[in-house]
Formats: structure tokens, C-alpha cells, sequence
């Protein structure tokens, strides 16, 4: 049969270090502008979640080799995810939610490739030392962790004629997480 066009889906994951400073523009897409105080670095940012206006912001991927450009507007995160383990890198994983893409251009929409983005400073945290204590006393070590937020995205899903979907409104949002614990000795037993 002779291909048609089919309903555009513009979702999935991305897995992004987790810095002191890369990480907040996935604060931002999550919960919106922080409340920022301090004149100079080290500054203080308050995120405030549950707001049913959700940012949007778009993102473009690029292979500059080729030159082949697309840029994914009408973005919002729909779930935040990182896990906590003894070793390896720390890393997040958004998963965003598109209306659609433009369709391939040869030049980024930043400039041209003469003159890249500033590259950020990669400061990346460490996995947390992490135990349960009380009075002082370790009761218990902290062997694994997971920590989610959701903002629990509906997909509006209307019949258009492009095949986008019309947007994605915030249920209520969650912050969901697991942590495994090993006893440290036999006193609670």
C-alpha cells in the first residue's frame, strides 16, 4: 500500500548530567522561573511546582557534520527522574512532550556554525552518602534511590490537519521516589 500521513508524535526521553548549573534549565522547564536572592554567586533559587501554567521552550537538534537541523517547539516536561547508586555518573532523565517539529534546515537556528554556544562549565555532582540515623546512631545505609516528578501531562489529542497535537495540559503534579535501606546492625531487629 502507498504510504499516508499518520498522527505526529513528538515525545521521549533525554538523559542529562546532573551540574550545579546545566540542571536548572530542566528546573525551569519543570517548574518555571525561580525566585532567585543573592547579588553574586553563590546565589539562592526557590522552584515553585504545581503551577498549572507549565513553560514552554524549544529545542533543536543539530548535526553540524551534515549540516541537518530541526527544532521541536511547543516543549514541556512531563517527568523528571534520577537515581542514586554507589557508583557511576549521576544522571537525569526528562521526558519531554512536543506539539511537533519543523522540518530540516541546513543552518542552526543559534547562527552559523563559525559561532557555537558558549560551552558551559560541567560541575557535576556526585552520588549522595547517604544513612539513617537516630540519636546520632546509624540505624540504617542507604543502598539505592530514586526520586520522580511528574507533572502528569493530558495530552490533547484533537483531529487537525497537520497531525499535531493541540497541546498537553498538567493534572496534579507528583513527587514520587523509592529508597532501599540495609539494616547497620542487629539493634533494630
Amino acid at each position: 500500500m502507498a504510504p499516508i500521513k499518520d498522527a505526529v508524535t513528538a515525545d521521549g526521553d533525554v538523559v542529562v548530567p546532573l551540574d550545579a548549573e546545566a540542571f536548572g534549565f530542566w528546573l525551569k522547564a519543570a517548574f518555571g522561573t525561580p525566585t532567585t536572592a543573592g547579588a553574586e554567586a553563590p546565589y539562592s533559587h526557590e522552584f515553585q511546582s504545581g503551577s498549572w501554567t507549565l513553560p514552554s521552550m524549544s529545542i533543536e537538534t543539530g548535526m553540524p557534520e551534515v549540516p541537518r537541523y530541526a527544532m521541536y517547539s511547543g516543549c514541556v516536561l512531563d517527568q523528571l527522574t534520577w537515581q542514586m547508586q554507589r557508583s557511576g555518573l549521576l544522571t537525569a532523565t526528562a521526558r519531554l512532550v512536543a506539539q511537533g517539529k519543523t522540518v530540516g534546515t541546513t543552518t542552526s537556528a543559534f547562527g552559523a556554525p563559525a559561532s557555537p554556544p558558549a560551552a558551559l562549565e560541567l560541575k557535576r555532582f556526585g552520588h549522595f552518602n547517604g544513612a539513617i540515623t537516630r540519636n546520632g546512631t546509624a540505624l540504617g545505609n542507604v543502598v539505592s534511590a530514586e526520586i520522580t516528578y511528574a507533572n502528569n501531562l493530558d495530552r490533547i489529542e484533537t483531529i487537525r490537519s497537520d497531525g499535531r497535537i493541540d497541546g498537553a495540559d498538567p493534572s496534579i503534579a507528583a513527587l514520587t521516589g523509592r529508597i532501599e535501606v540495609r539494616f547497620a546492625d542487629q539493634t533494630l531487629v
